[in-house]
């Protein structure tokens, strides 16, 4: 018989896009030349900028871009620390893709907790959290085999340098550096961090060993050349004077301090191992 509709259903508002910031569509489009790139010396770079800049932005524009050029039926890695950051980035991809996708379906599979890895026939954005990759490295060749992953893409990338990771890649068939010989190191290769920097000299030699020694900053070399009369120079690769410019310019908000009066505060372990994971 004929279908019965529900009596209500809720419609919520789409979250509106605002217009990319030309740093944003100037480091996009880097990140769509590496998409592209196959010489194995060349296709790894960390992307970095402020937190609040706009790094998901950018590298889900250029996957997009990347797919309405070449076809959905690839496979696009993105990693994550955790659920939370797992989730931001697939409502990301939707947001973009509804609002730019020029082909019909693109498939955004959750993997993480119990989401079980793609079958052989399942192509699309894969968000994965990296317990779920690194317990389930055995198998997952399975997202890399007969090239079908077209790139890799690790948010938070200053965590990258623990040995888990280095695991995932081996199981993807990559090198856990750039230049290497293994058979997928021609597959891209593109972190995310708002902090390249670390605390320890050996982790910051580290993240260079793995992600080609290359940083993807606002670059004179890529088109739109300046943030309104702001060329696009040597100052754009100091985070500080980034951070600067864009909060001069209020795309980032200025950060008020407040003392804190003097007391002592007693953690739990869950608090202290949060506190921890927040500060690396």
């Amino acid at each position: 018989g004929d279908r019965k509709e529900e009596r209500t259903f809720e419609v919520s508002p789409r979250a509106k896009i605002f217009p990319m910031k030309d740093f944003q569509k100037n480091m996009k489009n880097q990140v769509v030349e590496i998409l592209y790139e196959k010489d194995i010396e060349k296709n790894r770079a960390i992307l970095t900028l402020p937190t609040g800049a706009g790094k998901t932005r950018i590298a889900v524009e250029a996957i997009v871009e990347f797919l309405n050029k070449e076809g959905t039926n690839r496979n696009i890695l993105w990693i994550a620390q955790s659920q939370e950051i797992c989730e931001q980035a697939v409502l990301q991809f939707k947001q973009i893709w509804e609002e730019k996708g020029e082909r019909e379906i693109l498939n955004v599979y959750r993997i993480w907790d119990k989401h079980e890895l793609p079958r052989d026939l399942e192509r699309g954005i894969i968000v994965a959290s990296y317990q779920k990759l690194h317990s389930q490295r055995e198998y997952i060749n399975v997202i890399s085999d007969d090239g079908l992953l077209a790139g890799v893409f690790i948010d938070e990338a200053h965590h990258a340098v623990a040995n888990s990771y280095s695991e995932i890649l081996k199981g993807l068939g990559m090198s856990d550096h750039s230049g290497g010989t293994k058979e997928n190191d021609t597959i891209p290769l593109i972190g995310l961090t708002a902090t390249p920097q670390r605390s320890k000299s050996s982790e910051t030699k580290s993240l260079k060993k793995l992600f080609g020694d290359r940083i993807i900053y606002p670059s004179s070399s890529f088109d739109p050349k300046s943030e309104g009369n702001d060329e696009f120079d040597h100052s754009w690769m100091n985070l500080l004077n980034v951070k600067q410019k864009l909060t001069e310019k209020k795309y980032l908000a200025e950060a008020k301090y407040h003392e804190i009066a003097d007391r002592t505060w007693i953690l739990d372990q869950n608090e202290t191992k949060q506190f921890e994971h927040n500060n690396e």
